[in-house]
């Protein structure tokens, strides 16, 4: 039902490293985003100009250029990069015809959107879980 692409997943890991530079106001390169985000740096340019289509991202021109945020990263969420690079994930009918399945695939699908739901700020809060587990003890 749900299932995403590399590219929804690169869009992620790439809006949360301009999120994490959103305080800076500096446009961000292509090359230190794709760099921190584990992405390559051809695909990224794809995936950013689909960003930007969707009003996500803004980018700015000339030596001093790059990639920002177009609004705060409290008001962006998970949802809204999958749904501008994969599209909406949760079109799909129950095809059954039994109103068990139908009402269990709408909760599965509405659980899912809650949990897709968590802002690009939120999402440090998953980065210092991994920081611990990352940690080693000597």
């Amino acid at each position: 039902m749900a299932k995403f692409s590399l590219k929804g997943l690169y869009a992620v890991a790439s809006m949360y490293v301009l999120a994490k530079k959103y305080s800076e106001n500096v446009p961000v390169k292509i090359k230190e985003i794709a760099s921190l985000s584990n992405t390559p740096q051809n695909f990224l340019e794809q995936i950013l100009n689909e960003l930007k289509k969707c009003m996500l991202v803004k980018s700015v021109r000339g030596a001093k250029g790059g990639y920002m945020l177009s609004k705060d990263p409290s008001s962006i969420t998970v949802y809204d990069i999958l749904l501008c690079i994969e599209g909406d994930i949760f079109d799909m009918e129950c095809k059954t015809k039994n109103s068990t399945m139908e009402l269990f695939w709408a909760d599965f699908r509405d659980s899912v959107k809650k949990e897709l739901s968590i802002k690009l700020s939120d999402l440090k809060e998953y980065e210092q879980k991994a920081l611990k587990q990352n940690m080693f003890y000597i």
